[in-house]
């Protein structure tokens, strides 16, 4: 019980780092693609316009 406990409250923290690191490295790599679409698509304001 007491090893399991210590695990238990050690895996929070990594739990949650490992969640804000992979959602930080997905937003930035999703806004490098908006900014690469947006810059090399110069069609982009003429077809919806």
């Amino acid at each position: 019980m007491y090893i399991t406990s210590i695990i238990w409250y050690l895996s929070w923290p990594a739990m949650i780092a490992v969640s804000t690191i992979i959602i930080y490295y997905t937003v930035r790599k999703f806004d490098n693609k908006q900014n690469k679409t947006s810059k090399c698509n110069p069609y982009e304001k003429s077809d919806f316009h």
